[in-house]
């Protein structure tokens, strides 16, 4: 419902854009394009958001801040009132969207009529121009491909002009426009100022069928002025573009007598700018939860993970976590720990990722996807930055200099030690610091890049990274 609230203010925008500044100029083709792009516009934008992204610094902010307290509210915080008043609005819903469906099959059936209608009359030529004679005295209209006039007591140069006229509404396409109007109309019912929209459309095509049917043919624009006055054509039907509607025919003889607008005067259809502007900042701004910052540091108790774990993880992840073996140093500060993602299929939790450090004050802190597919670790007072897809178990080097960063999974098979090895031994020949380092065993030996390399496909061991003491050492899997 909000959509279709959207949709309707944004439809009266352009429309209200067009009758106060537009209305009045000569730029016809211009005009029908800003109706056009109005309906474009007032569909799509709606649909449209600007994502900004929620960080959340630490797990104490989070507690603190009283907008998302109350967001992430669990079921048993709320208060549950039951109600026993019934619900009216999904009704109201189904009722307005049955009426809807009605109006469209309505004019869906008109349609249907009108093209039975034409098919029974006989097809014409005059001037170049085919059209189908019409048995009903002084009508004049086209729909799609088809001019319909009656050219009885007719004579040969009103005829001409006639036809010119209609068949431009033709060549233009202008039924396309009729019908989109129509069927918003149908939709929107409940908005009576859609009919403004409408007639701007009629009042363009007209305007525009005018200037060419004129400058095209050389025609005089008083006598054609004459003759619109002199043909009191009726033809009510919305669904076509008729020579004369009595609702457009005096701004028509007005337009024509008008002269041409200066050139910088299209430049009001910017007006709508600023509206549109406004209208995506205040409307269509909503925060990214998919996303979520934590960092973990001396200050992070336990209470505080399982406040975490119990209380937001799923409103921002989705998914139901464990932060599992946390150790601290002497300061209390946290120098490792496991990252567990439940599985829903099995009910068990699984261990998608693990930290250990022994730099002294090192804090660590995570980013996840809501789907828990990749996430970020990243180490303060440095510009280390690494992601991991637990789909795939592959890493990404963001940025940086390597400080104190250990990664592993129990899941990796051989070759994913393989590439994790390729991945490292490449990035630190990016940065040019592979000679500078290096490499260990478990037990702290210095061993070849070789030996390093095979260790980790054979006992599926993890790697370390620890540039102040300039080297990769590996460890086993907690």
């Amino acid at each position: 419902m909000l959509y279709i609230l959207k949709v309707n203010i944004l439809l009266l925008l352009f429309a209200g854009i067009y009758h106060v500044f537009l209305r009045k100029e000569t730029f016809y083709q211009a005009n029908r394009f800003f109706l056009l792009g109005g309906v474009l516009c007032s569909f799509l934008l709606p649909s449209i958001f600007i994502e900004k992204e929620v960080e959340i610094s630490s797990i104490e902010k989070i507690e603190q801040n009283p907008v998302l307290e109350n967001v992430t509210q669990t079921l048993s915080e709320v208060p549950i009132e039951i109600k026993s008043e019934i619900d009216y609005s999904n009704w109201i819903s189904i009722g307005v969207i049955m009426i809807s469906v009605v109006l469209l099959s309505l004019l869906f059936w008109k349609i249907i009529l009108l093209l039975k209608q034409l098919k029974k009359l006989k097809w014409k030529e005059a001037f170049g121009i085919k059209y189908l004679e019409s048995k009903n005295e002084n009508e004049a209209f086209s729909f799609y491909k088809y001019i319909v006039v009656n050219t009885e007591n007719m004579e040969i140069n009103a005829l001409k002009k006639i036809l010119v006229h209609e068949n431009i509404h033709v060549r233009e396409f202008h039924t396309f426009d009729v019908l989109l109007i129509q069927i918003i109309e149908a939709l929107f019912w409940f908005n009576p100022f859609l009919r403004f929209y409408r007639k701007g459309f009629e009042e363009t095509h007209e305007f525009l069928a005018d200037e060419k049917t004129i400058n095209e043919n050389s025609f005089s624009s008083y006598d054609y002025q004459k003759l619109i006055v002199q043909l009191q054509i009726k033809n009510n039907s919305m669904l076509t573009n008729s020579f004369k509607k009595e609702s457009t025919l005096k701004n028509r003889v007005l337009m024509l007598q008008k002269r041409r607008s200066a050139k910088t005067n299209i430049l009001k259809v910017l007006f709508v700018i600023p509206f549109l502007v406004s209208f995506m900042m205040f409307s269509q701004t909503r925060e990214n939860t998919e996303k979520l910052f934590i960092e973990f540091s001396e200050e992070t108790t336990d209470r505080d993970i399982d406040l975490f774990e119990a209380k937001y993880a799923r409103r921002y992840l989705g998914k139901e976590i464990k932060f599992e073996n946390v150790l601290r140093d002497s300061d209390k500060n946290i120098t490792g720990l496991d990252f567990l993602i439940l599985d829903e299929k099995t009910k068990n939790y699984v261990k998608k990722h693990g930290f250990q450090s022994d730099v002294p004050e090192l804090k660590l802190s995570i980013t996840v996807n809501q789907k828990g597919d990749i996430f970020h670790f990243k180490m303060n007072k440095t510009n280390f930055d690494i992601e991991y897809n637990t789909k795939n178990k592959s890493n990404t080097m963001v940025q940086g200099d390597f400080v104190g960063m250990s990664t592993f999974t129990e899941d990796d098979s051989p070759t994913d030690m393989e590439a994790s090895y390729i991945f490292l031994e490449n990035e630190l020949e990016k940065i040019g610091a592979i000679d500078d380092f290096k490499w260990l065993d478990t037990d702290g030996k210095e061993i070849t890049k070789s030996e390093f390399k095979k260790k980790m496909k054979s006992e599926k061991l993890g790697y370390g990274i620890n540039m102040l003491k300039k080297t990769i050492s590996l460890f086993k899997n907690s």
